[in-house]
């Protein structure tokens, strides 16, 4: 995911973004569109700030 490799990522844990997805479940991977997902950790970001 990009917002991994930006300077001003910082992890905090385990963060609920109440975000519909889908599951594959041959290897149990999330998948969602990155633009949606960024946007949504974006806003977090900044009611955090």
């Amino acid at each position: 995911m990009a917002a991994a490799s930006s300077p001003n990522f910082e992890p905090v844990g385990l963060v609920m973004l109440r975000k519909s997805c889908r599951l594959c479940v041959v290897c149990e991977m999330l998948i969602a569109h990155q633009a949606e997902v960024e946007r949504l950790i974006d806003a977090l970001g900044q009611t955090q700030a």
